[in-house]
């Protein structure tokens, strides 16, 4: 099912305005499509926030796995990541960077 488009930068499309106060008519319907839609972008939005959206602490264990793959890759040991070592790390990963790229 594909979601509806909309623009990106989380206004509303044109045409669209908020319910005014008055009778409710064919646009401020519950059911109107243009009211689920907007609900429904505003609960995806709501779950992005949720798992993208904040900074969080990392766990332990993943501090852990972090560092064996630092070391893995930091070959002299001298605490960095030089441009030769990230080559590898990234021909490790399936990418082929040139030199060019690495400096």
């Amino acid at each position: 099912m594909a979601l509806p488009e909309g623009p990106t930068d989380g206004s509303l499309p044109e045409g669209d305005s908020s319910p005014s106060s008055g009778t409710a008519g064919p646009s401020q319907d519950l059911a109107s499509p243009t009211t689920r839609r907007r609900a429904l972008l505003r609960e995806l939005e709501a779950q992005v926030q949720a798992a993208y959206g904040q900074d969080r602490e990392l766990r332990p264990e993943e501090i852990e796995e972090l560092q064996i793959a630092f070391q893995e890759f930091d070959r002299d040991r001298d605490g960095y990541i030089g441009y030769r070592e990230l080559g590898a790390c990234m021909r490790t990963l399936g990418y082929m960077p040139t030199e060019m790229e690495l400096i």
